[in-house]
């Protein structure tokens, strides 16, 4: 992220904190939090902090990862770029085959989920009209794996819900 001149500090190991923009930001490659989530390595690159109306970030995931489980988002929209792989989302009754190059866009209270379908890794920049839903990607980096009931918690803070308390496609 491009804000001025900086010292890193070896000893720091907690991500800082995405300042707000005064007059725009630039968050350069791997200069975001970078965080696993699932089975994704995710780059937060504007999250809540950033004082933004909408949160962005870069993720990469194995074939099989991404977010299997149906949920929906009441209040916001969210949008996803496909840089590389072919992922499969499910919209409402809808599944779609998305390749690299194509954007899914997915209205507020359209249920949905996604998983890579290809034979190698799938990236994809993902933006959301509330930014705190980028803020729960990140919490649910610190879910212990299996604990749906935590998956549910973080989904009904940022004004969501967890449909489906397995994997949609099942394993």
């Amino acid at each position: 992220m491009t804000t001025g001149s900086s010292t890193p500090n070896a000893a720091h190991t907690q991500p800082e904190a995405i300042p707000a923009p005064l007059a725009g930001l630039h968050v350069g490659a791997g200069e975001g939090r970078v965080l696993r989530a699932l089975a994704s390595q995710i780059e937060v690159k504007a999250g809540e902090d950033a004082g933004l109306s909408f949160g962005i970030f870069h993720s990469t995931f194995p074939p099989g990862g991404g977010m299997p489980f149906l949920h929906v988002h009441r209040s916001a929209d969210e949008a996803f770029c496909i840089l590389k792989g072919e992922v499969e989302f499910q919209l409402g009754e809808q599944e779609i085959r998305a390749r690299a190059g194509s954007a899914v866009l997915i209205p507020a209270g359209v249920p949905h989920c996604f998983r890579n379908v290809g034979n190698n890794e799938a990236e994809q920049i993902g933006i959301a009209s509330s930014a705190s839903i980028v803020t729960a990607v990140e919490q649910l980096a610190q879910v212990a794996p299996g604990d749906i009931d935590a998956v549910a918690q973080l989904l009904e803070h940022c004004d969501s819900e967890l449909l489906e308390r397995h994997p949609h496609w099942g394993p």
